[in-house]
């Protein structure tokens, strides 16, 4: 979360948007969205189509996540006496550097770890 004294290295949090497909439409109410998106991490807002009930099949949510921290691919749902395996789509690939904690890349692939490979001792 940005801040006056924000610090790119410190915060691993972005906002990812991620489909839900196949919830079924009863499962779109607004309260509902927010659990599912809080249980993942911080719900930020639902599209407006999924609020307007204009996708049946598919649920769409934005979410602060935690880079650091793999995503699910999917997540067990309770809701009363229902119980069922959501699986979760995400727009965008989750890249995070363990190594120089920065987005957009991974470890593996890290300019700064290759450097000092390279270097030696």
């Amino acid at each position: 979360r940005w801040s006056p004294a924000f610090k790119r290295h410190d915060s691993p949090l972005a906002a990812i948007w991620m489909h839900l497909p196949g919830l079924t439409l009863p499962l779109h109410n607004p309260s509902l969205l927010k659990a599912i998106g809080d249980s993942l991490g911080r719900f930020l807002r639902a599209d407006d189509a999924t609020l307007k009930f204009k996708n049946p099949r598919s649920a769409r949510i934005c979410v602060e996540m935690d880079l650091s921290v793999p995503p699910p691919p999917a997540f067990v749902a309770t809701f009363g006496e229902l119980k069922f395996q959501q699986s979760i789509i995400y727009e965008s690939r989750l890249l995070y550097c363990s190594h120089c904690r920065l987005q957009g890349h991974c470890a593996q692939t890290c300019r700064n770890c290759k450097r000092k490979h390279v270097a030696g001792p």
